[in-house]
């Protein structure tokens, strides 16, 4: 399987990258990061990856990638809307890692179950999205809307009049030093 892929499918634009290029740095060093992120500018709509790459976050937002599935956990949690924020991942604890008690200010749902999603995309600014326990006979255990306007792009002016909620701060530094392409991880994205 490439390490980069895109495809289309019906109304969506599907893009696929490597994460595990974030992991490794020290094996890998710079130049497949900056041919990825190069290439990720070019093709973006839907985003899949094992783990969420915050450091990716300014491209995703300037290309208006609306939804983004995230594979390192092995449990599903659903989030509000976040841009521009810190936030991290918990890491691969499996199997059978429970979350904390104590939900991220942006968590809209989370459940320690296995399962598998179910997109149903309706039209070009419609998809409902189903999330199936497996831990509970192929339940539903979430559903939701994600619709957007047709043509509907948020731009840095929108977000500056309202700028969310601040979570905990954290710093991580970022290990490029000409900062070239953003770093995977907890800190302030260059804006």
């Amino acid at each position: 399987m490439p390490f980069l892929f895109s495809f289309d499918l019906g109304p969506v634009h599907w893009v696929g990258l490597s994460t595990e290029y974030y992991g490794y740095y020290d094996t890998v060093g710079k130049g497949p990061l900056l041919t990825q992120y190069s290439w990720l500018q070019k093709d973006l709509a839907i985003r899949v990856g094992h783990n969420d790459l915050p450091g990716l976050e300014s491209p995703f937002i300037q290309y208006g990638v609306d939804l983004g599935f995230w594979g390192h956990q092995h449990f599903y949690e659903r989030f509000f809307p976040v841009a521009n924020k810190k936030y991290w991942d918990s890491g691969c604890h499996t199997p059978n890692t429970p979350f904390d008690k104590t939900p991220v200010p942006f968590s809209a749902k989370r459940l320690n179950q296995y399962g598998y999603t179910i997109l149903n995309i309706s039209n070009g600014t419609h998809i409902h999205i189903e999330q199936i326990s497996i831990d509970k006979d192929d339940a539903v255990v979430d559903h939701f809307w994600l619709t957007k306007d047709a043509g509907f792009v948020a731009t840095e002016e929108m977000r500056l009049r309202n700028p969310g909620t601040n979570f905990p701060s954290v710093q991580q530094p970022l290990p490029f030093q000409d900062n070239a392409i953003p770093a995977p991880g907890i800190h302030n994205l260059p804006r």
